[in-house]
């Protein structure tokens, strides 16, 4: 397999990439993925575990630059050796024999044109998520409806400033609101008994970080006026492990932070999804609190 003239995410660097190296690519990723992990997890939305886990198949590898997405960057590890389509879709089949909810793709912009290949080789009869970090071009979207059944992006950076100083992607809040729009036109929002289980719609996620409440507010608000009502949210607290930057690494949002943006959620209504607890980590519904 090879990628001409890649235009897969946003940045459209025009780079060759091969199975194994790449030339001009901005990424660095070769056309066929390493994989980090294929496991069921229990360690995120309610909605999305069932009774056994989600079935998560995490790439290695990232589109963007910045920390919370470092946690990928493995690509290097030559321990681990790169799959095809058919062994991506091998993935699929061993994931939904162990009963998983769901086949969960982590981190999965980069090889959106080989996860296309594996879905068509393979039908599941479970659902399909997509969980990227809202990075995604609008011709690689298009070219996935109608084998997604659950979108579940991050909504990260809505000043184009911050998304420069954090990712050194200053277009990355534009490109990812035609990507939310798009998502939300292929699936809606989620099923008024998404309670019971998650089987089709968007789910955004935005993680509050210290010292960026004003930045969680205002994403917010453009998630408000833009996506129609029933669109869920997961709001996530600030992680040690995935922060903006040295600036906020080992801290949790401030309490009052916190419930700044807990505030600016219930005045605009926003009430169909999750919200993390910030000390504990567990989720709560959003109707609950």
């Amino acid at each position: 397999m090879i990628i001409e003239k890649c235009n897969i995410c946003p940045h459209a660097c025009g780079g060759t990439r091969y199975e194994d190296k790449t030339e001009g690519s901005l990424c660095a990723l070769p056309a066929l993925p390493k994989i980090l992990k294929s496991h069921l997890s229990k360690n995120i939305e309610p909605g999305l575990i069932g009774s056994k886990g989600s079935g998560q198949i995490v790439f290695a590898g990232t589109v963007l630059n910045d920390s919370e997405c470092s946690v990928f960057d493995s690509e290097s590890d030559n321990k681990k050796s790169r799959i095809n389509g058919k062994k991506l879709a091998q993935m699929f089949l061993t994931l939904q024999k162990q009963g998983a909810a769901n086949i969960n793709l982590i981190n999965p912009t980069a090889f959106a044109h080989l996860i296309m290949e594996a879905l068509r080789e393979q039908p599941l009869q479970i659902p399909v998520v997509y969980s990227s970090h809202g990075f995604d071009s609008l011709e690689t979207l298009k070219q996935l409806d109608g084998l997604i059944d659950i979108y579940v992006p991050f909504y990260k950076y809505h000043h184009t400033q911050i998304a420069q100083k954090f990712a050194e992607a200053p277009d990355y809040p534009a490109k990812a609101q035609i990507a939310l729009l798009e998502m939300y036109r292929q699936v809606g929002g989620l099923a008024s008994n998404y309670k019971k289980g998650i089987e089709q719609g968007l789910l955004i996620r935005h993680r509050v970080f210290p010292d960026f409440s004003r930045e969680s507010i205002a994403a917010l608000h453009w998630l408000s006026h833009y996506l129609p009502e029933g669109t869920g949210l997961s709001l996530l607290t600030g992680n040690p492990y995935l922060a903006w930057g040295e600036e906020a690494k080992n801290k949790q949002p401030l309490k009052r932070e916190f419930e700044r943006v807990k505030t600016a959620l219930q005045d605009l209504q926003m009430n169909v999804g999750y919200i993390q607890d910030r000390e504990t980590g567990e989720f709560f519904y959003l109707d609950e609190i």
